[in-house]
């Protein structure tokens, strides 16, 4: 897969994905404004999750691996992108698979490369954060690897954007029209504080990561 079945490892490979998620936000009219720094090194990322749109718009400023719901691969374009980026796909609807899921993580992380996950499980509008499922937090223990949260907000004249948002039973082709319909779309990315995971369990991670993405959510 251009230029090998790792290739997304190498630095060639990270700027090309990191270039392609960039064109493909300007395509879709997404005006991004980045707040803080995100981590360089292995990191394991913790955002909340609002829209199909938040893996090109966290992989236009930092180029890293999702772990994502296996229909994702599916969808038109952002499957495509996201395969392209090395992501791991789960079935997160079979706790039994839950163990193979952090394993997959593990290695993943240990490879060097920034790796990032919803841990809500879900969509929602972006005003709230949903409760965190905590067993994916496991393998930045297992790995030592630090913990860095974002918090995503999409934004229309200065209020929650329910077009962007991908909840419930939108149909994503009609979503995905109606984002691109728009003359452009507003979306703060904040990175937060790294969290280390040295005396940490992973419930205390999980709420840390979640308490610091509802205080930018709260801020507005």
């Amino acid at each position: 897969m251009l230029g090998g079945p790792r290739w997304y490892l190498s630095p060639q490979g990270r700027l090309a994905i990191q270039r392609w998620m960039q064109y493909s936000c300007a395509l879709l009219g997404l005006r991004i404004q980045q707040f803080n720094r995100p981590r360089v090194e292995s990191t394991l990322f913790i955002a909340n999750h609002i829209s199909f749109l938040d893996i090109p718009v966290v992989s236009s400023i930092v180029p890293v691996r999702f772990l994502a719901k296996h229909t994702v691969r599916y969808w038109p374009v952002i499957g495509m992108l996201t395969q392209l980026t090395g992501s791991v796909f789960i079935q997160r609807a079979k706790r039994s698979l839950i163990h193979r899921s952090v394993d997959a993580l593990d290695v993943a992380l240990r490879e060097t490369r920034p790796v990032a996950i919803f841990p809500e499980g879900t969509t929602g509008l972006g005003d709230q954060v949903k409760k965190f499922h905590t067993g994916l937090f496991q393998a930045a223990i297992d790995s030592a690897t630090p913990v860095q949260a974002i918090a995503l907000r999409y934004l229309r004249q200065g209020r929650t954007d329910r077009i962007a948002a991908y909840i419930d039973k939108d149909n994503f082709v009609a979503k995905l029209l109606a984002v691109m319909a728009q003359p452009y779309t507003d979306v703060q990315v904040h990175f937060c504080a790294p969290l280390f995971p040295e005396q940490r369990g992973r419930q205390r991670l999980a709420r840390q990561a979640r308490e610091q993405i509802e205080l930018v959510l709260m801020r507005g």
